[in-house]
């Protein structure tokens, strides 16, 4: 078994000069589109991206505890997630309209020749599945005050979504996850089409892929709930945690992936945030039947979902969980008959929940529980630990 291979040790973001010149290149007629569509935190971040820094070591040895049948990472005594909720908060979603997998999708060659009108131009920009956002990023900063905020805007989406939502390996986006990004322009939350592609990139790389998804989110997410602070513009506010608490970075002196490993083996709730200062306002929805399975419908995939594994992020007892009936955690592909029925039961069997206060457990519900999550741990822990062991 190898390393997860899709992290350099540590290292800077890598800022891409395309899109840190076009969001330079911002006109005044772009900026009411940017907040009518939401956009205003990833523009934040890609004008900082050449102040990030990510500890790439700390993401690689979590994607290890990743557990492709659960859809949660596993620690010592419990699970926890990347939940919807958290993806609209990073991502400034709050307010956005529900996400709706019905709505028709504008096809990548209406999209891109709305913008460009140009045949040639948009020929140039494309090749075989892909757009490449290098030389659309390029057009636009040229062409941005001519053809207007709206259009001009659309552009500098996509250029936005290759970053933080939809990464790939090169300086393009395929052709699935442009449609998607049109319900962005009509208000609505992308976040289940993120997160499913979260979900179905740490699957990849857990069992030895090297694909990735949303480093942003994963890194976010580490730093709000594991007390990781990093020189870094997208650290977490001091606001999140409670006023009275001391806030200071426990996880300094872990300099390599090996000394990670053991950190994130032997991390027990005690240590991980459950219940950070900003999710007291948060719903969570939750199931209310355990036989009913949710999914989240991605752009080109659709991806179980299990929101009642994490009972600490939740503020619910523990128990053993029911795992999913289903024999494919992930669809690829666009099934319309599976979509129509999850979304059938998201609206007839689902509840919103707010965080709960510190829930009562008994000794023996967390020792039970404990032994399971022994029984759960990704195989990739156990070897990398036994290797260690020898």
């Amino acid at each position: 078994m190898q390393e997860i291979p899709a992290f350099p040790s540590k290292g800077q973001v890598r800022a891409f000069s395309w899109l840190v010149n076009l969001v330079n290149a911002i006109t005044l007629d772009m900026r009411s589109f940017i907040g009518l569509w939401n956009l205003n935190f990833m523009v934040v971040l890609a004008k900082n991206m050449k102040d990030m820094w990510w500890g790439f070591d700390a993401l690689g040895v979590l994607v290890e505890r990743w557990h492709p049948h659960t859809h949660t990472f596993v620690f010592q005594g419990f699970e926890a997630s990347v939940l919807l909720e958290e993806v609209a908060l990073f991502l400034g979603w709050q307010r956005c309209l529900e996400y709706d997998a019905a709505t028709p999708l504008l096809p990548w060659e209406e999209i891109l020749t709305d913008i460009v009108r140009d045949k040639k131009e948009a020929l140039r920009m494309t090749n075989k599945n892909r757009i490449f956002l290098d030389r659309l990023a390029w057009w636009l900063i040229q062409h941005a005050r001519e053809i207007g905020g709206e259009r001009a805007t659309r552009g500098l989406t996509l250029c936005l979504a290759r970053v933080f939502l939809f990464p790939m390996s090169g300086d393009f986006i395929l052709y699935e996850h442009v449609g998607v990004l049109s319900l962005l322009w009509r208000g609505q939350s992308l976040a289940p089409a993120v997160l499913a592609h979260l979900y179905s990139s740490l699957t990849t790389m857990s069992l030895g892929g090297r694909t990735c998804g949303s480093l942003f989110l994963l890194q976010v997410w580490m730093e709000a709930h594991l007390k990781i602070f990093l020189r870094s513009s997208v650290y977490c506010s001091r606001a999140w945690y409670e006023p009275e608490d001391e806030i200071k970075c426990v996880t300094a002196h872990l300099k390599s992936r090996d000394a990670w490993r053991d950190h994130l083996a032997f991390l027990v709730l005690e240590d991980f945030i459950v219940r950070p200062f900003f999710m007291r306002t948060i719903e969570f929805w939750v199931r209310t039947r355990v036989d009913k399975d949710l999914w989240l419908i991605g752009a080109d995939q659709m991806v179980v979902y299990q929101p009642h594994r994490c009972h600490c992020q939740l503020g619910i007892p523990r128990g053993i969980p029911t795992s999913s009936s289903c024999t494919d955690m992930i669809i690829t592909g666009k099934n319309e008959r599976m979509m129509k029925k999850a979304m059938e039961t998201w609206k007839k069997y689902t509840m919103s929940k707010k965080v709960g206060l510190a829930v009562q457990e008994t000794p023996e519900d967390i020792w039970q529980y404990e032994d399971y999550t022994d029984t759960i741990c990704p195989i990739s822990c156990d070897f990398f630990m036994a290797c260690r062991a020898k």
